[in-house]
């Protein structure tokens, strides 16, 4: 339609202007006064803004028909379409038509306490200085498994936050198969290393008052028996939800009760087995040994544990 508008003005120009010239011509050869040639001058410029005018609305509405198709500022994933063919929309609809993730890289947020955090500054040094040294990250997903890749630590907020006391951090993580996507939960793992560590189950421990004990064997023996006696010990803020890091109370070479302490007591004497024994034993029950089961006393070790 615009565009016939401007045909239409186009025409009408032309037209006038062969007028204007035929009168020029006769007002030369003093045929027409100057009244009839100013009249044709006038029609021609009245026709000429009217093609201006058609002009400008056909620029208008092709503007207008560009925004009929929208294309998306960057490639990924397309989210729900609220609209149907036929929808009308305008500038003034507050519902996106839809959203887009681009999830070639993902942005994984997550808090760190600020005891934590301080550790980390007192190690490494100022923040950016923490995330330069700090090592690659790993995600477990929403299922339990672990994530193939590895993710950077790229931001840590300048500000902690009063409500919580941690302050927020974002990881980044290529997504090479779209297996992570936008809104999804998991939970990130900072390696952590001490070295020379003492590692012992968390099921062969018992706590008191916010203190964690665990029942050491001794030297003393009556008969195949051995004496167990509770003994306090410390361990890493940090775990791995299945073990302790022992800081304090045990020595490499201590033994320690792994399975039944809460069926024991102080200075109480007991018979050692050895993890065949309980396996065999609980088969023996009719049940099913667990799949990571333990001897009654356990000789800690020391290790390396992240």
């Amino acid at each position: 339609m615009a565009q016939a508008n401007v045909n239409v003005a186009q025409t009408n120009v032309q037209t006038y202007q062969l007028t204007y010239t035929n009168k020029k011509s006769l007002r030369d050869q003093n045929i027409i006064s100057d009244y009839e040639l100013q009249t044709a001058e006038n029609d021609l410029a009245s026709q000429t803004a009217l093609l201006n005018q058609a002009q400008a609305q056909l620029v208008n509405a092709q503007k207008n028909l560009s925004y009929t198709q929208v294309v998306s500022p960057s490639d990924g994933v397309v989210g729900t379409i609220p609209y149907r063919i036929g929808s009308l929309v305008s500038s003034s609809v507050t519902t996106p038509l839809t959203t887009v993730s681009e999830i070639s890289d993902m942005y994984v947020y997550f808090f760190m306490t600020e005891k934590q955090l301080l550790e980390i500054t007192r190690k490494s040094g100022p923040i950016q200085l923490s995330i330069n040294n700090m090592p690659p990250v790993q995600l477990q997903l929403a299922d339990g498994t672990i994530y193939p890749q590895t993710g950077k630590v790229e931001t840590i907020s300048g500000v902690i936050d009063q409500t919580t006391g941690s302050v927020n951090m974002r990881a980044t993580f290529p997504n090479p198969n779209q297996v992570l996507r936008s809104g999804g939960t998991g939970v990130v793992l900072i390696p952590h290393v001490v070295p020379n560590s003492l590692v012992i189950p968390q099921k062969a421990t018992y706590e008191i008052q916010d203190k964690k004990f665990v029942y050491k064997v001794v030297n003393s023996t009556v008969a195949d028996s051995v004496l167990v006696k509770s003994t306090e010990v410390s361990t890493l803020d940090m775990d791995d939800g299945k073990n302790y890091l022992v800081t304090n109370g045990l020595h490499a070479g201590d033994s320690i009760v792994a399975e039944g302490v809460s069926s024991l007591r102080d200075s109480t004497y007991i018979k050692p087995v050895t993890p065949e024994e309980y396996d065999a034993k609980v088969k023996s029950m009719g049940q099913t040994p667990p799949a990571t089961g333990k001897a009654t006393k356990e000789e800690t070790k020391k290790k390396p544990k992240e």
